[in-house]
């Protein structure tokens, strides 16, 4: 027992504590008992002077009071109850009645001990006075612990909240009251996960039991309420002497970001079902050189039963030893430089190690992926043994390309109507863009196609013709204000053959496109003008706006847009020259020699 009231009492050294007893004799007797134990003890004989000794700034760390201070002076429990306005301080309650009635009246500070005067009831005093300086010092611990956990769940602009494990609601920051409508008054007590259906609620209060029994840093999981989706982060946080476990929670609302994952799900799918429709074999790279997916037509190239059997392989160990480093090189070498890359013959292997001639092309980058694309490649074996015996008959060879430029028309028909099927379900602006750009391209080079495949078109198509249609075509797919932008033409009528009219159709679009949707903002109007003749040999197109332009240092090819970096690499390859200014307007000036 001794050993037990040292071990407490260790706590008292050099503590001050005032005692307030009208009984001299019986104060002095306490002194005498708690000095050997390092504490140094005023004595009050009254409730005034026990006050008088506080509002003279004092430094007290434990109170001994005396319910009963005699008659005609200030009770004990008045006291008390001043004491405690002045000064945040434990306060251990003496009584000569320790009946019921004495423990009632000091039940809000009874946890602090209540010693009665019974015979020798000095010999426990410094037990009681050491639990009381204990317990006051792991309240101000807890105190200090929730301003804390308060001020971190304050610093999120996002509902956040403390719980208990049950789900109950301690505490929520000034986000989740204005959410929920209720002062914090109201709120706390009350389910954190109200209005949630049963069943998430159920989850919720599981997931917060499984973090506090884990004791792990974070939590994270996902849940539906009505059209939001909300991530919860769940963080276990200190629990007070003899309270509840609790933790705090943040509810983050991913509503938007899980529609944009959605959508780019369904794109996948999408370009995924595209690619299964090819016949041309398509292989998809991870940054890491692994393959990701391939199509039928790749499995049955490459020797597998299934394209799930080429999954997880080395890109590179589809083609020979030999000609890896040289297709290795010229592939990565386009993704670099963020451009398509020119088709380019190779060494492949089947998976029985048969090596046989393909060509292979890297397509654009996947978005957002670094060092991610995709191959496509075909076997042109077969190919050199028909045009061989294609060679055998003019007729014969006409007839097979009519065959496959209609199978590209109907290809380009089919893709146009994917995209625009697919661009109806999507929600961010930014993308339902991408895929109008889209469909113009597409649109422009079907326009072309099928402008070849008529009788009188064989040998060329006419230039102002095809220039008209597909100027209306893009102007009309923008839908710009009545009378906003007016629109010239002064086209030369003109033959262009297969290749160079696609490639100025593509050209017509990007430039049409970016002239409306960049140089007109605000309703502002002007004049949208297109110029197409012949001087001499050579072909001569401009594209010509009064809008509001753009800054002449932002013209370098690494500020270049996607649309304006097919235009350049359109003009390249014809051997042509691009001329851009941009005083009063941009005027874009091309000029192509020897069509």
């Amino acid at each position: 027992m001794n050993r037990l009231i040292r071990k407490m009492s260790g706590a008292m050294n050099k503590k001050r504590i005032l005692l307030v007893d009208d009984d001299l004799l019986a104060a002095s007797a306490v002194r005498d008992v708690l000095k050997p134990e390092g504490c140094e003890v005023r004595i009050a004989l009254s409730g005034e002077k026990a006050l008088a000794g506080f509002e003279a700034a004092a430094p007290f760390d434990l109170v001994l009071l005396d319910l009963d201070l005699g008659p005609g002076r200030m009770d004990g429990m008045e006291a008390a109850r001043r004491i405690r306005d002045l000064a945040d301080i434990p306060i251990v309650f003496l009584s000569d009645h320790p009946g019921p009635d004495a423990a009632a009246c000091v039940r809000a500070d009874y946890r602090f001990g209540f010693v009665a005067k019974t015979p020798g009831w000095e010999a426990f005093l410094p037990a009681a006075v050491a639990s009381a300086l204990e317990r006051h010092d792991i309240e101000a611990k807890n105190r200090r612990d929730m301003d804390t956990l308060r001020a971190f769940v304050e610093a999120f602009p996002e509902p956040a909240f403390l719980v208990r494990a049950d789900g109950v609601l301690l505490m929520a920051n000034k986000a989740f009251l204005n959410e929920s409508g209720r002062p914090a008054e109201e709120a706390e007590g009350r389910d954190a996960f109200a209005g949630f259906p049963a069943d998430a609620a159920d989850r919720g209060r599981a997931k917060i039991r499984e973090a506090l029994a884990a004791g792990s840093a974070l939590t994270a999981y996902e849940e539906e309420r009505g059209e939001r989706r909300y991530r919860f982060l769940i963080f276990p946080a200190p629990a007070p002497l003899d309270g509840p476990d609790r933790a705090a929670v943040i509810r983050l609302d991913i509503t938007e970001a899980h529609r944009r994952a959605e959508d780019l799900r369904r794109a996948e799918e999408f370009y995924r079902t595209l690619a299964e429709c090819l016949p041309e074999a398509v292989i998809g790279s991870g940054p890491d050189g692994a393959v990701r997916f391939a199509n039928r037509a790749a499995a049955e190239l490459l020797g597998f039963e299934h394209p799930s059997e080429i999954s997880g392989t080395p890109l590179w160990d589809l083609v020979s030893m030999e000609a890896r480093p040289e297709t290795e090189g010229f592939v990565r070498a386009g993704l670099g430089r963020g451009d398509a890359v020119v088709r380019r013959e190779t060494t492949m292997v089947r998976r029985a190690g048969t090596p046989f001639a393909a060509e292979i092309a890297a397509a654009l980058r996947l978005e957002g992926s670094s060092g991610a694309f995709v191959l496509t490649a075909r076997d042109i074996t077969e190919p050199q043994k028909a045009e061989a015996l294609a060679a055998a008959g003019l007729q014969e060879k006409t007839a097979l390309l009519k065959d496959i430029r209609q199978r590209i028309k109907s290809n380009l028909a089919a893709i146009s109507s994917l995209l625009n099927l697919e661009s109806e379900r999507l929600h961010d602006s930014r993308d339902r863009e991408f895929f109008r750009m889209m469909k113009n391209r597409v649109r422009s080079m079907a326009l072309i196609y099928e402008r070849f495949y008529r009788p009188e078109d064989v040998h060329g198509i006419d230039a102002r013709a095809c220039f008209e249609i597909l100027v209306r075509q893009v102007f009309d797919s923008y839908s710009p204000r009545a009378g906003q932008i007016r629109l010239r033409m002064r086209l030369e009528s003109f033959p262009l053959d297969l290749k160079s009219s696609i490639a100025f159709g593509l050209i017509v679009t990007e430039l049409v496109s970016n002239s409306i949707k960049h140089a007109f903002p605000g309703g502002r109007k002007g004049t949208l003008e297109i110029q197409a003749e012949k001087r001499g040999e050579d072909f001569f197109l401009a594209v010509r706006d009064d809008g509001i332009g753009f800054d002449i240092k932002a013209l370098g090819r690494e500020a270049d847009g996607f649309g304006l970096k097919l235009v350049r690499s359109q003009v390249e390859q014809m051997k042509g020259v691009l001329k851009i200014e941009t005083e009063n307007g941009t005027l874009i000036e091309i000029e192509v020699p020897s069509l």
